[in-house]
């Protein structure tokens, strides 16, 4: 019998290897292609849909996963990845991915280990450097935990159109508004003065609703509650007074309560009698079924208009819902035909800014199995947030509260309107 080099059987060995973490990365599906596309075009809808039943690669398995919310097989996935082919584009954008998914936990210093791991691979990519000092300053603080969660029922309050809820910080009781937009739970200087929180400066700037960068500052609240939900290790933003949303409010009221609180509750419904109930048991998970995402850190919904399906920002802590220039785009002949032009000032933490808009007197569309309607309908026909690149606009309470209840249920991932 001929014997094989010792240099043949390596090389066998490492084709081998390499033709395994190819197919763990790439994938050897026919819709790879489109799958592709898709995930570049931040379209998680539509990448479940074209993935459901093929053997797609661990990047887009892992990205949809962690869109919706399907943590555990997310890291699985993402984690496969870096361990496959460390030092790979693939293997980044897994880091990436990872620390959306550890920062909507509240998990800040899982989330800085991969945002490191992104930096050591390209040392002057903004958004992670941004971001660094950020998650340097809140993981010398314990990740947020929950230590209880119990069905339990508050009132509500609207204030200037807002949704407040009342909720107790280290045992002070407070009224914060509840928004499903805020990436962080946000505070004013006055009211972090006021509960006694201790402030860390962070050497970075962060975006806010306008694209405007302010500067950060954090806080971690050693406890806080919400009806049955108690939770430890709540960070934070502190912005300055006298900006929105907090102008003209009084102490006590000069908070937000963002998305890492909110997942906490693991499902939320509110009527218009004024009642909140949270922490109640959620449905068992059905993806395929799931009208709720994440894109990043983003909370998404779909919308059904002319037939079609459009990625929405869903935002509670918006008080108008309104559409972007993907939409404008998508229905030019419409905006031609019917719309009228102006300006339109934005208001947000960062700043002020002025966009171009189309008014249309009002539009139907379809969202969580019931008919709502913008009226007027204000398409901006410039915007700088970052999620007006991928999405089509923003949902907000004035058609939220077009229904009789709202349920958001972060397990199943669905949004109902009744």
């Amino acid at each position: 019998m001929e014997s094989t080099p010792k240099g043949a059987i390596i090389r066998v060995i490492i084709a081998c290897c390499l033709a395994v973490s190819y197919c763990v990365v790439f994938g050897a599906d026919h819709r790879e292609p489109e799958a592709k596309v898709l995930y570049e075009a931040h379209q998680w809808f539509r990448l479940r849909n074209a993935i459901k039943g093929t053997r797609a690669a661990s990047l887009y398995r892992g990205a949809v996963e962690s869109a919706f919310n399907n943590s555990l097989s997310a890291q699985k996935d993402l984690q496969t990845i870096i361990k496959a082919v460390p030092h790979s584009e693939e293997a980044y954008r897994a880091h990436d991915l990872l620390v959306s998914l550890f920062m909507r936990a509240g998990n800040f210093q899982q989330a800085l280990l991969h945002d490191e791991a992104m930096l050591a691979a390209k040392p002057s990519e903004g958004d992670a450097m941004n971001l660094h000092s950020l998650l340097a300053a809140l993981s010398s603080y314990p990740n947020q935990i929950v230590t209880q969660r119990r069905s339990s029922k508050i009132t509500y309050r609207i204030v200037g159109n807002n949704m407040f809820i009342p909720l107790s910080i280290n045992g002070a009781e407070v009224n914060y508004l509840l928004d499903t937009g805020a990436t962080l739970s946000t505070i004013s200087e006055s009211e972090a003065a006021r509960l006694k929180l201790r402030v860390h400066e962070v050497a970075t700037r962060a975006e806010g609703g306008t694209g405007v960068q302010i500067s950060v500052r954090v806080s971690v609240a050693r406890k806080l509650a919400v009806g049955g939900v108690y939770l430890r290790n709540v960070a934070f933003v502190v912005v300055p007074d006298g900006r929105p949303p907090f102008s003209g409010l009084s102490p006590g009221m000069r908070g937000i309560i963002g998305l890492p609180v909110i997942l906490a509750f693991e499902a939320l419904r509110w009527g218009r009698n004024g009642s909140l109930e949270i922490g109640f048991p959620p449905k068992s998970k059905n993806t395929d079924e799931s009208n709720l995402c994440f894109d990043d850190v983003t909370l998404l919904t779909e919308v059904q208009f002319l037939q079609s399906d459009l990625s929405v920002m869903l935002d509670t802590g918006a008080t108008h819902s309104e559409l972007w220039p993907n939409f404008a785009k998508r229905f030019a002949k419409l905006l031609k035909e019917s719309g009228s032009r102006n300006s339109t000032a934005v208001t947000g933490v960062g700043g002020d800014a002025e966009y171009p808009t189309a008014v249309l007197s009002e539009l139907t569309f379809r969202l969580g199995g019931r008919d709502t309607i913008l009226r007027p309908a204000l398409v901006f026909l410039r915007h700088d947030a970052d999620a007006s690149q991928w999405h089509y606009g923003e949902v907000g309470l004035d058609i939220l509260n077009q229904g009789h209840s709202v349920t958001l249920d972060f397990r199943s991932m669905t949004l109902s309107l009744e």
